[in-house]
This record gives C-alpha cells, structure tokens and sequence, in this order.
C-alpha cells in the first residue's frame, strides 16, 4: 500500500518522477556527512553489544553530530529497524513540512513535493531533540531520546518536552520514494 508524504528538498535536486531508495543509497548526504564527521573524529559507529565512544572523544564532536551519535546507539540498543542516518525524513502534510521548514529556519522558497512511499515509515517527534543540554554526561540525554523513539509527543500527557514549542511530527520513511508532484513550497521563517 502506498502512503502519502511530504518532503523538503533543502538541496533542491529532485525532480517530478524521480525514484529513490533508501535501502541503497544514503539520499542526500545527511546520514554520509554525520558518519564522515564522526571517522574523522576517530568516533566510530556503534555497534549492538559493543562499548559506546568514551564521553571525551564524543564531546570534540559537532553537537549535531553527537545527538545522532547517541540517537543511533538507543536505536541500536532497542533494536528499532529505521535508522536516522539512512533515511528521507518526511512530513504527513504539506502543513507539517511548512511548520517544519520554518522550524528548521529553512529558506523561504524550497520545494515541498508529494511523494508516495511503500517503504517502513516511523512517526517521532521532533521536539524531543531541540533541547541544548550542553556537555557531558550524556545520560541526561536519554529520556528525551527514547521519548522520541517510542514515538510520545512533547504536548501529549505527562510527557515533559522542551518548553515553548508545540509538538512536530516527522517520519523517518526508509525503503522506495517516488516523487509525484510539487505541493508547496516552504514560507519565510519568523525571523524574516
């Protein structure tokens, strides 16, 4: 069954048509950047059952760079089958990926495309991963990382997320993507 999504072309590469597929490549750079950002570190991916990097190599890492580090270890831990850095992220609605876009501090403008996917899609919310928790330990870090795994919102019950800023789904699609049409495109962000 094919399943509706929408996506932010941020590189502006992807065409009416075009057929991805996350199952062979790496998309478009985010997961190949994170992982060539940790090797030159000397920061190598986790592996299940094995020690993760010691926090004094970690802390020399971008801060983007170390959450997926650690989004990646839980996800290896619980054994969740869709990986952050072999993925498209999408959004359910061409309002979910305005509303993302302008959270991201996205340029106004970019192409927002339907596509239809019959790959594993997993909802999470984004909110969880927007908190700063500075340096180490990292520990501190895990009730918001596995809140976002489990798929809890931020707005939802007793869950305690970042303050300020209501809930944003994304789905993490992996498997084949095809691109339909252009639904959108992405509006100014707040600051503009």
């Amino acid at each position: 069954m094919n399943t509706t999504i929408y996506h932010i072309d941020k590189n502006e590469r992807l065409k009416i048509g075009s057929i991805l597929d996350t199952n062979r490549t790496q998309l478009f750079g985010f997961g190949d950047k994170c992982i060539f950002a940790m090797k030159k570190k000397g920061v190598t991916l986790p592996q299940p059952g094995k020690e993760r990097a010691p926090d004094e190599l970690l802390s020399t890492l971008h801060p983007i760079v170390l959450r997926e580090y650690l989004l990646e270890t839980m996800r290896l831990e619980r054994k969740i089958p869709v990986s952050r850095l072999k993925c498209m992220f999408a959004c359910e609605s061409i309002e979910s990926a305005q509303a993302l876009g302008k959270r991201m501090e996205l340029s106004s403008g970019l192409p927002i495309y339907r596509a239809q996917t019959d790959g594993l899609i997993s909802p999470h919310d984004m909110t969880w991963l927007d908190h700063d928790f500075g340096g180490p330990p990292y520990s501190q870090r895990s009730t918001h990382y596995a809140h976002y795994w489990e798929g809890k919102r931020t707005d939802e019950g007793q869950n305690q997320g970042p303050a300020s800023r209501p809930s944003l789904m994304e789905l993490i699609v992996q498997g084949r993507i095809e691109i339909v049409e252009l639904a959108g495109r992405t509006v100014p962000p707040p600051s503009e």
